[in-house]
């Protein structure tokens, strides 16, 4: 899940369990999974690379503003 525009957005991770196998409190597969450690390796991946695209795009926007107010502050 992530959000945009203050919603809630959800995307697959490709990896389905069945709602025993989930520890809810942890936000983790939980050892009903033969393939725990695993899928909550790939999950922690995915989760590293959505909060590096994040940050990267808040630096991108931050520069932007800033160029913008550069460029208007010296007209």
């Amino acid at each position: 899940m992530a959000y945009q525009d203050s919603k809630r957005k959800y995307f697959s991770t490709k990896i389905f369990i069945r709602p025993d196998q989930w520890d809810n409190k942890h936000r983790l597969i939980n050892r009903k999974h033969p393939q725990m450690e695993e899928f909550n390796s790939q999950i922690e991946e995915m989760i590293k690379k959505l909060g590096k695209m994040a940050n990267s795009h808040k630096i991108i926007s931050l520069l932007f503003i800033l160029d913008s107010i550069l460029r208007n502050y010296h007209e």
